[in-house]
């Protein structure tokens, strides 16, 4: 028997998209520290860290979308065919 999820609940698409985005991000933040480390302080890189990773959740989570169309609330709940 699988268990019920409530609605609100990530996809597991979408949470590989963020993981993904969020590493890139990690791999930018990397780079901008060995490329400008000694021009960037500690306190700018965490401010470029918060900035890079708030925008890779942002951006996987609002403009990416996924590869079919979304269905309507009272058809998937009711199942009905699109």
């Amino acid at each position: 028997m699988r268990p019920e999820y409530p609605e609100r609940a990530m996809c597991i698409q979408c949470m590989a998209t963020a993981m993904s985005s969020v590493g890139a991000a990690s791999g930018t933040r990397a780079w901008l520290g060995s490329k400008f480390g000694a021009r960037i302080g500690p306190v700018a890189m965490r401010r470029v860290t918060v900035g890079l990773f708030a925008a890779a959740v942002l951006a996987s989570g609002v403009g990416l979308s996924g590869s079919t169309h979304s269905v309507p609330a009272h058809a998937a709940i009711h199942g009905a065919a699109r």
